[in-house]
């Protein structure tokens, strides 16, 4: 049984961007090669991608960006 607590993890982009549209804040969190986006909502969201896909996919995203 999962935990409501635990993050969930986005493998579509779109998705991700319609989600996006219920979250408080969007938290970039880069690391080597890979950047990870997270969507603070209800739940937690999380999508993993390169650099430059992180930069279209910010630029479309519905709420608040922060970068850490």
């Amino acid at each position: 049984m999962e935990a409501e607590y635990m993050p969930v993890e986005v493998f579509d982009k779109d998705q991700f961007i319609t989600l996006s549209a219920k979250a408080k804040e969007c938290r970039v969190v880069k690391r080597a090669g890979m950047v990870k986006l997270k969507l603070r909502a209800k739940k937690l969201f999380v999508i993993k991608v390169k650099e430059e896909e992180a930069k279209e996919l910010t630029a479309r995203l519905k709420c608040p960006v922060v970068e850490l």
